[in-house]
């Protein structure tokens, strides 16, 4: 069985650029752990976050043909990482704004109106993640006990997640009614509806 044979599916056309060219004409059993090392040297130190995904993909569909019967050992994917150099650090998170210049902030940020303002306020009354807000839905909120339920499913954590809402989220909330687009769920929809 030939890398080919699951590449096109289960590797995003980014990755199937870089690591079918190398890889997509050999047998699953003969790709070995230097091939795989020469193919993440090229762009390792380039585009590091790539690297790592092309590495788990081709990691995964090794791991898919070992379990499978199609290869004779696990994919190498410890010692490949040991052959490659030391990758840059990553630069980290975005800067937060100081607690203390907040308040100076929000009355700047109700100057207009928009829904991207509204979701940002909200997210800072709430300090809920931005793609909690951003996916958040008129059906999970009871503005009369004023809370705001996340289903499990939306959660880092995997578990419902309650809210309760400030004066000042509800307002929010209806606010977003008022202007809510027609057959959209969603509190705080993008451009023509999708998803912030």
């Amino acid at each position: 069985m030939q890398l080919s044979f699951i590449s096109r599916s289960s590797l995003v056309s980014v990755i199937s650029d870089i690591a079918f060219p190398h890889l997509g004409n050999v047998q699953v059993n003969d790709i070995t752990g230097p091939m795989i090392r020469n193919v993440l040297a090229e762009i390792w130190l380039a585009k590091p976050e790539t690297a790592r995904r092309v590495r788990q993909r081709i990691g995964t569909v090794l791991d898919w043909a070992y379990a499978s019967g199609y290869r004779d050992s696990e994919a190498p994917m410890r010692a490949i990482s040991k052959g490659l150099p030391r990758q840059p650090k990553k630069e980290g998170h975005f800067a937060a704004m100081a607690y203390a210049k907040v308040p100076d902030f929000i009355p700047r940020l109700r100057e207009r109106e928009s829904y991207s303002r509204l979701a940002l306020e909200f997210a800072i009354l709430t300090a809920a993640r931005s793609g909690e807000v951003r996916h958040a839905v008129f059906e999970e909120f009871d503005l009369r006990e004023k809370l705001w339920t996340i289903p499990k499913e939306r959660m880092k954590a995997n578990r419902e997640h309650v809210v309760p809402l400030c004066d000042r989220a509800i307002l929010i909330i209806e606010r977003c009614m008022e202007l809510r687009v027609r057959n959209c769920e969603l509190v705080f929809p993008g451009m023509r509806g999708r998803k912030a």
